[in-house]
Order: C-alpha cells, then structure tokens, then sequence
C-alpha cells in the first residue's frame, strides 16, 4: 500500500534508527554498549534509566523480530563507526569476542 500526500502529512513522523541509536549513545557517553544492550530496559549506571526497546520500535515504527531488530541496530552503529562519530573496541567476555560501541567524545565535542 503506497501513500497518498493527505495520508502522508496524517502520519507521524520518526527520527531514523541511525539517529536514535546516536541518541542513546550521546545520552550514555561514559558507558560502551553491545548490539545486545538496547534490547534491555536500561544501561547500568545510566545517569538516566530509558527503555531501549521500546526507542529503537518507534523508530522502526514497525513490528520486527529481534533478530530482524538487532541487525538493524549492528547496520546503524557500524555505519556511525564508519562516519567516525562512535568507537568500536572488541573486548573477550565470558561468551567470547563481543564488540561493543561509544560515542566518540572528542569528535562530538569539537562539533
């Protein structure tokens, strides 16, 4: 179904999922996140406590399987590594190699 201008201006408009999760980053800057992370109800420590879930489903404004979901959210940090707006470090955990994302603090700064 396509929609027309009239539908189109009724529909409520959605930051891209790029931008919510540089949100989530920017608003946690101390803290380094796995994909895995914004799919829990809040970061520990987390000056502010968010429900990750619920941000990333209203910026897909969508129903989508986790999975579906967690490689949205993996596209969106890569592409923000690949910009140079957030690091990424892997780190050995106990399940192994897990890469986890920041916001780059002093390109942000410098902004």
């Amino acid at each position: 179904m396509t929609l027309d201008e009239a539908d189109w201006n009724e529909a409520e408009p959605f930051k891209d999922v790029l931008t919510q999760v540089r949100d989530v980053l920017a608003a946690d800057a101390a803290h380094a996140y796995r994909v895995r992370d914004f799919f829990r109800d809040a970061a520990p420590g987390a000056p502010r406590a968010f429900d990750l879930l619920n941000t990333l489903l209203a910026a897909l404004s969508q129903r989508t399987s986790r999975e579906r979901s967690e490689a949205v959210v993996e596209a969106a940090l890569e592409t923000l590594v690949y910009r140079g707006e957030v690091e990424k470090r892997i780190a050995n955990v106990e399940d192994g190699a897990v890469a986890y994302y920041r916001i780059d603090t002093e390109r942000t700064d410098t902004e």
